[in-house]
């Protein structure tokens, strides 16, 4: 199994947060960088991955609402996908 590690806590943008998982998860360089793509990229994957995504307790706002639709896409996609699964650590 493959494993990423992606610490969030200081992210505090959804661009910025795109971008990081991007090069975290090793996406191609045409990767979309929006949930949709980040969907996709979960869902292709044909050997087991496993992410581990620590996120801020107190995320500014921006970042609050779009952590929670972020956490929808990897439900799904871990629903969608059984090589894929992940964790959220909040500290």
């Amino acid at each position: 199994m493959r494993y990423f590690y992606a610490d969030a806590r200081n992210i505090e943008t959804p661009k910025a947060l795109q971008i990081y998982l991007q090069y975290q998860m090793n996406f191609p360089e045409w990767y979309g960088r929006n949930l949709d793509a980040l969907y996709d990229m979960l869902t292709d994957y044909a050997e087991p991955v496993s992410l581990v995504l620590t996120v801020s307790k107190a995320p500014g706002d921006e970042m609050k609402s779009y952590l929670g639709r972020v956490k929808r896409v990897l439900e799904d996609a871990a629903d969608e996908n059984n090589h894929f699964s992940f964790r959220i650590l909040e500290q």
